[in-house]
């Protein structure tokens, strides 16, 4: 049986040669160059074409090629009875933990206002930078790396997630009830949830209303937790103060798009948290080794809840 690679966003070089370096043995095929279909039992995939799936009548196991799964769900021609498995890496939780380390201190330290004083030749000091609580939407592995990551670097930081969470010299909130609390003690809000049904924009005007004027938003998930219009107008009338986006509903983001002109947005093109195949191959050859003898996968992904 053969092992199916998907990507359109990426140059799939890399992975190509860590498979044949490290793993010669497995019948590789990289789409769209597939062969016979029925030789395809398992695939890894990010941001496939709607449908692709279809002829493949032998498919068991999808592997994501990161920590998100969003692709998978959104296309409902797949199987049910085919298996998602999403990839949990130290490297990624480092990355993300470092970008967000950056973002914050971005912020604190209010280096975009000194960038736009630099483009005008301006020469200013602003008032020192005041400690700000940092709420991390999300508390999954990405998550909760990266909470602790930040209070180790000197930040005061609490979390929300669906279930409640116990992490050390962090303050955890959970369900509805604990949303409200969660945002009127947060001042930087990451967002770093899964994409579900419940969780599709749901930073919106309704969120931003229950955070402190001024509050500051860097959104590392996915483009469709945010209302993007809604931000624009929070960011108009100050009750979000600047916005840090590393991932948007249409990728690349046109050229056309308001996001690009707005002071105060910074733009990054979905860098945050990038899986280096070295890292992760060792567990995508697992899963497809254990789906090939019926085996429980590691990380697979409840298609009830969505992640």
């Amino acid at each position: 049986m053969a092992l199916l690679i998907i990507d359109q966003r990426r140059d799939l070089t890399p992975w190509i040669r860590a498979f044949e370096q490290h793993y010669p043995e497995v019948d590789l095929r990289i789409w769209p160059d597939v062969g016979d279909a029925d030789d395809i039992d398992f695939a890894l995939s990010w941001y496939h074409p709607e449908g692709i799936f279809r002829p493949f009548k032998n498919l068991k196991t999808i592997s994501s090629m990161g920590a998100g799964v969003d692709h998978l769900f959104a296309d409902k021609t797949i199987a049910e009875d085919v298996a998602f498995v999403r990839i949990v890496d130290n490297k990624l939780a480092d990355c993300m933990s470092q970008y967000l380390l950056a973002a914050v201190a971005t912020i604190t330290q209010k280096f975009i206002t000194y960038f736009h004083h630099q483009i005008q030749a301006k020469w200013h000091t602003e008032s020192p930078a005041q400690p700000l609580n940092v709420g991390i939407l999300g508390l999954g592995q990405l998550g909760s790396h990266a909470a602790q990551y930040l209070t180790a670097a000197g930040f005061k930081v609490s979390g929300w997630s669906r279930t409640l969470h116990q992490l050390e010299n962090i303050e955890c909130y959970a369900g509805e009830p604990g949303l409200k609390l969660f945002l009127q003690s947060t001042q930087i809000l990451i967002c770093l949830l899964p994409l579900t049904r419940e969780t599709r924009h749901i930073l919106n005007k309704d969120l931003f209303s229950g955070l402190a004027q001024g509050t500051h938003l860097i959104n590392v998930a996915r483009g469709d937790h945010l209302q993007e219009q809604d931000l624009l107008t929070a960011l108009e009338t100050g009750q979000i103060k600047s916005a840090i986006l590393d991932v948007f509903s249409t990728e690349p983001l046109p050229e056309a798009h308001p996001f690009w002109q707005n002071p105060d947005i910074f733009i990054t093109p979905h860098i945050s948290s990038v899986s280096d195949p070295l890292s992760v191959i060792p567990q995508v050859i697992e899963n497809y080794q254990r789906s090939q003898q019926n085996e429980p996968l590691v990380n697979q992904v409840d298609r009830v809840l969505g992640y």
